[in-house]
């Protein structure tokens, strides 16, 4: 379980490197007693999150939009979004699962098919990110594909290549969610 620091610029920009510069997939474990303030204090940075609440509830702030997360549900951020959050009860403290990688290593074509029909109409439309629930369908899908990533082992053999089927599949199932609710 890897936990994190958010090391920031003074205008916010999360200093970030991955683990793996060549597979730029990172994944955290977030348990908030743990962190000062139970908060991961305000930042942006150049990739995708998601946020998958395992236990206890968040506030989420989005660009200052503010949003409650219980357990089970998931905020995705588009990249360059400002956003922080805090546990809300420090009774029970949250524990969140975190996936952070760059659009361009799913789609480094921005002149292919692949980028226009199913990452611009997200990466170069504005939008800030979603709050997803298991309310829909492709909301079900992508908690589902975010539990299956947790669970994988990055020392098993083939790791690389289940981890890139999962991003595909839960980009693909982003998109659906975007195109069934209003993003934030």
């Amino acid at each position: 379980m890897k936990l994190r620091k958010i090391i920031t610029t003074s205008d916010r920009k999360e200093l970030f490197e991955y683990e793996d510069k060549t597979f730029p997939v990172d994944l955290f474990w977030d348990k908030y007693n743990e962190l000062y303030g139970s908060m991961l204090d305000i930042h942006y940075h150049n990739d995708v999150e998601y946020t998958l609440v395992l236990k206890g509830s968040l506030c989420f702030s989005v660009n200052g939009s503010e949003y409650t997360l219980n357990a089970g549900d998931c905020v995705f951020i588009n990249s360059n979004t400002l956003h922080m959050s805090k546990s809300t009860n420090p009774c029970l403290p949250a524990e969140t699962f975190v996936l952070l990688f760059p659009i361009s290593f799913l789609s480094s074509d921005i002149c292919g098919t692949v980028y226009h029909k199913y990452f611009r109409p997200i990466s170069g439309k504005g939008i800030e990110g979603a709050i997803i629930k298991k309310d829909n369908e492709p909301g079900q899908k992508i908690i589902e594909l975010l539990h299956c990533i947790q669970k994988l082992d990055k020392n098993a053999y083939g790791y690389e290549l289940m981890c890139l089927s999962h991003l595909f599949h839960l980009w693909k199932h982003t998109t659906e969610y975007f195109f069934s609710k209003e993003p934030i």
